[in-house]
């Protein structure tokens, strides 16, 4: 089967890896092809083997503004003749939009061509104003919608309206569990880097910098444990993903804001903050717990990483977390923007190195349900059905 890949921007964050574990997989039972910008994703991409069509991205936020809004309908209009000429090339038996905007950059080759459009929500569409506009307008004009968690698919059926023309359902993201396992050597170096002893409290949090997952409260658990006698470090890993005019918040000061607040809390000397890393599963095996404090997280990669590595994540309930992790079990599920909440449970896993463990080998067990694998056939089955499902067989 020919697929068409679409992906909305070059930047990588979550959705964007998603859709290289599914490539990855996916590669030796479909065609693959892929529209994408210029840029980091389209490099992985073909170092998979996949051919890549340049086109220009779609990267304007949802959020009207009289000067951007009208410059990044241009760049959608664009975006959408070029992959309607790709679909004619390339003649694909269905289109994969990995992101809502991608969506609606294939939506005139739906149109036109009538090629099968399944579209996968890694977000939480806003239920209001240019979120629900554009929820309703794929519900109504794509064949299938797949979330990431129940929580995200609640959230874009209520933006939608509650009526779809389009099958609606959840398929969660995967995992490659070869690489994503404890990993002692890489632990065991990632605490030399940051001069701790193997018995250090630590705590890392693997996120993009932005304010909706939360490194603030991160930061303020940190100092709360401090402030309790607990010797802990935090490690941050992470970058700032997105900027620009088109970005909802501006990361780039929330990064600053981040540096000052561990500077008034005293624990400036105590937060590392280490930017991307290519060597994650060493970063979550040298964890103490690792830390998921998102606002609202819709499904959250790192969660099931961390399970795979065998350290307790403490995880937001908002959310996809309830979804991911037994509570007391599995992992510890908490409030959002409570960091004495967030003080209190770290604080008690720390002092006590048996409880930890014991969750830390149900997390490794339970995520092997999240094996990158099932999510690649799942994505696949839902491919196959809609395509067969044009030509009436």
């Amino acid at each position: 089967m020919r697929v068409l890949l679409v992906n909305h921007t070059a930047r990588t964050s979550g959705a964007e890896r998603a859709l290289l574990d599914l490539v990855e997989c996916l590669g030796e039972r479909c065609e693959l092809f892929a529209a994408v910008p210029p840029g980091r994703l389209a490099g992985a991409l073909r170092e998979r083997g996949v051919e890549v069509a340049p086109i220009v991205p779609f990267e304007a936020s949802l959020r009207f503004d009289p000067a951007r809004t009208p410059l990044g309908l241009l760049s959608l209009a664009r975006a959408q003749l070029a992959i309607a000429g790709h679909v004619v090339r390339v003649r694909p038996a269905v289109v994969f939009a990995n992101t809502p905007r991608a969506g609606l950059m294939a939506l005139l080759a739906r149109r036109l061509q009538g090629v099968p459009l399944v579209v996968r929500v890694h977000d939480n569409l806003p239920a209001r104003g240019a979120g629900r506009l554009v929820a309703r307008l794929l519900a109504g004009a794509v064949d299938a919608v797949s979330c990431v968690s129940r929580d995200t698919l609640a959230r874009f059926s209520e933006a939608a309206g509650g009526h779809a023309r389009a099958q609606l359902g959840t398929i969660h993201n995967g995992i490659d569990l070869g690489r994503f396992r404890p990993d002692p050597e890489g632990a065991a170096r990632v605490r030399r880097e940051l001069e701790l002893t193997a018995d250090a409290p630590l705590l890392v949090q693997v996120a993009q910098i932005t304010p909706w997952k939360g490194q603030d409260i991160a930061v303020r658990t940190l100092a709360g444990l401090r402030a309790r006698g607990m010797p802990a470090t935090l490690a941050l890993v992470g970058d700032v993903a997105f900027s620009g005019a088109s970005v909802r918040y501006d990361n780039r000061s929330f990064a600053r804001e981040l540096r000052r607040l561990a500077c008034a809390l005293g624990v400036a000397n105590h937060v590392r903050f280490v930017g991307e890393r290519s060597d994650v599963p060493a970063w979550l095996t040298a964890a103490d717990l690792v830390l998921v404090p998102s606002w609202c997280e819709p499904f959250g990669l790192v969660t099931v990483e961390s399970m795979a590595c065998a350290t307790p994540p403490l995880v937001s309930r908002e959310g996809a977390g309830p979804e991911l992790v037994a509570d007391g079990d599995t992992g510890v599920l908490l409030p959002p923007r409570d960091p004495t909440a967030w003080v209190v449970a770290a604080e008690t896993l720390l002092r006590d190195r048996e409880l930890r463990l014991r969750i830390g080998e149900r997390a490794r067990v339970a995520a092997e349900r999240f094996d990158r694998r099932r999510y690649a056939d799942a994505i696949g089955r839902l491919l196959w059905e809609v395509a067969t499902r044009e030509v009436g067989t």
